[in-house]
């Protein structure tokens, strides 16, 4: 119900009053559970390494002086691309470069450039550039789909989720 000074009564009254408390390092949050306040201190003091949905280093890293900053190298994992058994796509983020490319669940990666990667080195790869992948669909037939996580085109993006209305927002 309150941060800091700030009474939260409208959507997104949360987020400023947080982004105000950035400054300070911490907070007091009051929240309102089963009808009594609770009041407690928020520590917002930014984490060393912001972490993804894969426990890897997030898409767009956070600089501190107030923008963000170039990624210049991904994983597959990063990408938001979860590799099972086989080098099979086991999940997939709605958001990823490789999602909308056309990659689906379900897919087998065969090949990463044109060259044959067993999963080991498919998990590993350090991705520098636009990548090719060269995949099996479920119904046996054969397609490339280029991942290229810095390309600023017009997609079509998937309806659904927090950010659709911005896709610069989006982090993977």
């Amino acid at each position: 119900v309150r941060v800091g000074a700030m009474d939260i009564v409208e959507p997104g009254d949360l987020a400023f009053a947080i982004e105000t408390g950035l400054e300070a390092g911490e907070v007091m949050v009051t929240l309102r559970r089963a009808g009594a306040l609770t009041d407690f201190l928020l520590d917002l003091t930014p984490a060393p390494e912001t972490t993804g949905m894969f426990g890897q280093v997030a898409m767009r890293d956070v600089d501190l002086a107030g923008g963000t900053r170039r990624v210049n190298s991904y994983t597959l994992a990063t990408l938001g691309i979860d590799l099972g058994e086989g080098a099979v796509v086991a999940a997939l983020t709605d958001n990823s470069p490789a999602f909308l490319a056309g990659l689906a669940v379900g897919d087998r990666v065969m090949a990463a450039n044109g060259a044959p990667l067993d999963l080991a080195a498919l998990r590993a790869m350090q991705i520098t550039a636009p990548l090719l992948l060269l995949v099996r669909r479920t119904d046996g037939s054969t397609l490339h789909v280029m991942v290229n996580p810095w390309d600023k085109g017009q997609r079509m993006r998937p309806v659904g989720g927090a950010n659709v209305l911005d896709p610069d927002v989006v982090v993977f």
